[in-house]
């Protein structure tokens, strides 16, 4: 029998918080730091899974005499369900999921594959193909033998290969379909708008998964800067641009305003202007050269 699974690998830290890995009922999260196992019920709890009871059925679940308040799971319908102060709880969400027996024929062979109807099956449903619970060991040893496997599905038909040895004998087989619009599949789409901070994309409440996701393109407020090469020296005093590792950056010049001198050549012959800013001004000879050659 196959079994259906939603498993997502975390670590102890991220599963004990619901804010960072949230409540997704019907899937299981496996600890990869501590090996922990948790299940997300259906009624929006986590549950930590420390004490589990595999039973076959589901008419022999219903029949034990004196079930432990423990946690149970059923093989035949892959139901997980919890006894507690004397009811039994299914923390399994419905699915809706359908059954379908029907058999690998040992005449149905043609160069090694098997074509069999599945009635309701659509091209691209999911679902699950595997042995009947109640196969013989004859047919479960020629199963192994033919080393089977799912090579092409169709609407309402599945086609199997044997790899192995061609089985001689009839083969059960039991098909899951899940449900062809998702059950509880439902799914969320989403659009984000990029941010300087880290963003986790996660579905809402009420959704299985994401659907897909459409990043948008980046705002005009987060321009590339990678080619700015002004630094706070190059930059009045109180004012701000953006570095190029896209941080703010004030600036230091000093703003010097209208910078105006005068020499007179002979005793003085430079002038200094102060680092930083002008807006203009001028540097000028007075006439003392003049004079003094009038008087030679």
């Amino acid at each position: 029998m196959g079994y259906y699974f939603r498993t997502y690998e975390t670590v102890l830290s991220k599963a004990q918080n619901p804010t960072l890995v949230p409540i997704i009922p019907g899937r299981y999260l496996i600890c990869k730091d501590t090996g922990d196992i948790f299940y997300d019920t259906n009624d929006g709890t986590r549950k930590h899974l420390t004490d589990i009871v595999d039973i076959e059925t589901e008419s022999a679940r219903a029949e034990l005499l004196a079930p432990l308040n423990k946690f149970y799971f059923v093989k035949e319908t892959a139901h997980f369900w919890r006894y507690t102060d004397g009811s039994w709880v299914d923390l399994t969400p419905n699915y809706d999921t359908e059954f379908v027996s029907t058999i690998l024929s040992a005449t149905g062979w043609t160069d090694r594959t098997q074509k069999i109807t599945i009635s309701g099956l659509g091209q691209n449903q999911n679902g699950i193909i595997s042995l009947a619970q109640d196969i013989s060991l004859t047919a479960l040893k020629a199963a192994q033998k033919g080393s089977l496997r799912l090579i092409e599905q169709s609407q309402n038909a599945l086609t199997v290969t044997a790899d192995g040895v061609v089985p001689t004998v009839d083969i059960p087989v039991v098909v899951i379909l899940m449900p062809s619009n998702g059950g509880n599949y439902k799914t969320q789409s989403k659009t984000v708008t990029p941010t300087k901070q880290r963003q986790q994309v996660t579905p809402g409440d009420g959704y299985f998964a994401l659907s897909n996701v459409t990043v948008d393109a980046i705002p005009d407020n987060y321009q590339d800067v990678g080619g700015v090469t002004a630094t706070a020296d190059d930059v009045l005093t109180g004012k701000k641009i953006v570095g190029a590792d896209g941080s703010a950056v004030t600036g230091s010049m000093a703003d010097n305003g209208d910078v105006s001198a005068t020499m007179d050549g002979l005793t003085t012959t430079s002038v200094n202007v102060a680092k930083g800013y002008t807006s203009g001004g001028t540097i000028s000879l007075t006439n003392a050269i003049e004079e003094a050659l009038a008087e030679v």
